[in-house]
């Protein structure tokens, strides 16, 4: 610590950090999140490294190939960097959230204080909290709430293949050209943006001239129909802790013109599933005491410094995830080898890429890991010399999309090889991160905005008061 630092625990458990630099209310953030969360932070780098296998067996081992194709860690270690790179004084922020973490890991692994129970009942002795564990963290959130629309295009695709095959050559045939059309229920009043008039109608999306196009006659119903089983399984995967079947969520702002402060009021309501420990970590940092300008107080996700949802002595904000298409699905033709993709009339060279696991050997042996979809990763196993199971598969990743979906795998009704890849904003750096730390010091509607331009993934609905009444 560059100084003293005091921490005021409150009747409700919240920590109030108050220090004399930035630094050091993060160094003392990280401190005492590691004090209450050690094992959340744990669980969290472990599942988004798609390492959750190592602690909780086989039955984790599909949701770890599944992050690791997503390269959820590779594309953390790129955000870290760039970070160091070129924003060091955030950086500087960060790698002091990181030292304070690791002076309570010291001490739990060195017996200083009691080792909390998973610790023990895992036998564990953990690894220090590095740059690239809280990027890991933000990437983690950042998939979870913003990688699929809220209704993805192989969703809709096998919806559509569902309709067409079980209503051909009824009355009800064609009907699943209206399935994705929607229509609000009464006219409502709007307000126009930009070059939009006021009351001009929008045009519906034609499904009928989509499906018409020869491509979607290439792809055999049960091809959808497989995917689409898969995908209902992988949505159960332990690593989906932040999802549940009720999505959306809210936020509101009521101007300070109908409060009788005469002061704006924020509402926030997430709608993230209920866990023990939370899914947020809630503290208060303050160095207004000692004559600085910083002070905070909100939520945050633990791992990671700063605060996500809260205010400071200026303003307040709050989010809700708002489901833009930040994902797409390729159908990708092979050659004979599948060692290549056609784009854009040439045969692109597939990367392979190899990714280990290492998992306890289950009761049916080590081959129960590569059981499954994961079959079509050229599996190789092998039992090590203290008789855990290591699992290696190979990935193919299309250089101008993305990972190739591992169950994507199949052949085209002409009998050609074919599959699926992903392309994800969340493939490339971004700097979710900036936007967290810039919330923290608007003061202003124009920093406000400023800072929101940070956001590179996904689309979340912000909403912003301050002590001036703007909204």
């Amino acid at each position: 610590l560059e100084g003293p630092v005091r921490v005021l625990w409150d009747s409700r458990g919240v920590p109030h950090i108050y220090g004399e630099s930035v630094k050091d209310l993060a160094y003392a953030q990280g401190y005492v999140s590691a004090q209450l969360r050690l094992f959340q932070m744990h669980t969290l780098r472990m599942a988004a490294s798609g390492r959750l296998a190592e602690l909780l067996g086989v039955g984790s081992l599909t949701g770890d190939v599944l992050l690791r194709t997503l390269k959820l860690r590779h594309t953390a270690e790129k955000m870290a960097a760039m970070l160091k790179n070129d924003y060091p004084e955030q950086y500087a922020i960060l790698e002091a959230y990181c030292a304070g973490v690791n002076q309570w890991l010291d001490k739990v692994n060195n017996g200083e204080v009691p080792k909390p129970q998973e610790v023990l009942l895992f036998q564990l002795t953990l690894d220090h909290w590095t740059p690239t564990d809280a990027m890991t963290v933000v990437r983690l959130q950042t998939w979870d709430l913003g990688f699929g629309n809220a209704v993805d295009e192989l969703d809709a695709a096998g919806l559509v293949s569902e309709l067409t095959e079980k209503w051909a050559g009824t009355e009800l045939a064609g009907i699943e050209t209206d399935v994705l059309n929607y229509e609000p229920p009464a006219k409502t009043p709007t307000v126009a943006l930009g070059s939009q008039k006021p009351g001009a109608e929008k045009k519906l999306f034609d499904l009928a001239k989509v499906l018409a196009s020869p491509f979607f006659k290439r792809i055999k119903a049960s091809t959808y129909k497989r995917m689409a089983k898969v995908n209902a399984e992988m949505a159960k995967i332990p690593h989906h802790t932040f999802r549940t079947l009720d999505y959306g969520s809210n936020n509101w702002v009521v101007s300070g013109k109908h409060t009788a402060s005469g002061k704006p009021i924020v509402a926030n309501d997430p709608h993230l599933s209920l866990r023990n420990p939370s899914v947020f970590y809630h503290v208060h940092m303050n160095n207004v005491a000692a004559g600085g300008d910083y002070e905070v107080n909100g939520v945050n996700f633990v791992g990671v410094p700063g605060i996500v949802l809260g205010n400071n002595r200026y303003a307040a904000w709050g989010a809700t995830v708002f489901y833009s298409d930040v994902t797409d699905v390729y159908v990708e033709q092979f050659n004979d080898e599948k060692t290549a993709v056609w784009f854009k009339d040439a045969w692109v060279p597939v990367e392979k890429r190899k990714e280990s696991f290492v998992y306890a050997k289950p009761k049916g042996g080590c081959g129960v890991g590569a059981s499954g979809w994961v079959g079509n990763l050229s599996p190789e196993l092998q039992e090590t010399s203290d008789g855990l199971c290591e699992l290696t598969v190979t990935i193919d990743d299309v250089p101008h999309h993305g990972p190739m979906i591992p169950w994507g795998y199949d052949t085209d009704n002409d009998g050609k090889p074919m599959g699926m890849s992903w392309r994800w904003t969340g493939f490339e750096p971004t700097r979710e991160f900036l936007a967290i730390w810039g919330l923290n010091t608007i003061k202003s509607p124009e920093d406000f905005k400023a800072t929101l331009d940070q956001f590179d993934v996904g689309a979340q609905n912000w909403i912003y008061g301050d002590v001036n009444g703007n909204i």
